[in-house]
């Protein structure tokens, strides 16, 4: 008993220190494409952006969305997953101002691999999809 609680505790200790070591620091200053790489930041798009109003909270390298992170839309669509070069990239979650879901699987922004979508009236697909398309419904 004594050997599986110490081994336990070695365990979590481990895992908790080493979730540190490979947490990203802080980004620093106001966004930008020099100094915001491989840090972890929020930026709210200002007004002369076509983006005006959208809010990312993640991981940035070299000024770009990479690596997970939350992006809210003004319009209040809501992704939460994996972005590569500032587009939806692996798995994520995206929830529709209008009540809809998609969970599964993003390539260059868009519904690609596995997934499944949720319609606010409860109708569900779940399959396969390619290029926000999908295909076998």
């Amino acid at each position: 008993m004594k050997r599986s609680v110490y081994l336990l505790s070695t365990v979590f200790f481990l895992t908790l220190g080493l979730s540190k070591v490979w947490a990203l620091p802080n980004c620093v200053g106001s966004w930008s494409v020099e100094t915001w790489t491989n840090c972890y930041g929020t930026h709210v798009f200002g007004s002369d952006s076509e983006w005006a109003g959208d809010k990312y909270v993640g991981e940035w390298t070299d000024g770009k969305q990479n690596g997970h992170g939350t992006y809210v839309h003004s319009d209040g669509d809501k992704y939460v997953g994996e972005s590569k070069n500032n587009k939806r990239s692996g798995h994520g979650n995206y929830t529709y101002s209008n009540g809809d879901k998609y969970v599964g699987e993003w390539k260059d922004g868009k519904k690609h691999g596995h997934g499944s979508f949720t319609f606010s009236d409860g109708t569900k697909y779940v399959g396969e999809w390619e290029n926000d398309n999908l295909t076998g419904y």
